[in-house]
């Protein structure tokens, strides 16, 4: 069990045996974790990538949720041949109809693996 993992939407691997999970953000004083209890502050969402043990490899997240790159609600996750990444997003009903973020943010993103 993975419980260093903040609240799982999707999960995807790539050829090489790495992990893709997509993740939301905790909202200070929102609703508690199972595993952490009461969230005294924000925890923004983003993709963690890990081996096929659980080791993180990387953790992609900022609070800046709608700048290029960042993430308001990722729910969806996909990767490809290339090793290219492809995050969906459920902008409106996770942030824009809460005032969490701009109407206009993004939905979809993809990030070229280089």
């Amino acid at each position: 069990m993975w419980t260093h993992v903040q609240r799982p939407t999707d999960i995807s691997f790539d050829k090489d045996g790495r992990v893709y999970i997509s993740e939301l953000w905790w909202r200070g004083g929102g609703p508690a974790s199972f595993t952490n209890g009461p969230m005294k502050y924000d925890l923004p969402g983003g993709v963690r990538v890990l081996d096929l043990q659980g080791n993180l490899l990387l953790h992609w997240c900022s609070a800046d949720r709608e700048g290029a790159g960042n993430f308001v609600a990722p729910h969806t996750i996909c990767v490809d041949s290339r090793g290219d990444l492809y995050v969906g997003e459920v902008t409106w009903t996770f942030g824009s109809s809460r005032g969490g973020v701009r109407e206009d943010a993004h939905t979809f993103q993809k990030f070229a693996r280089q």
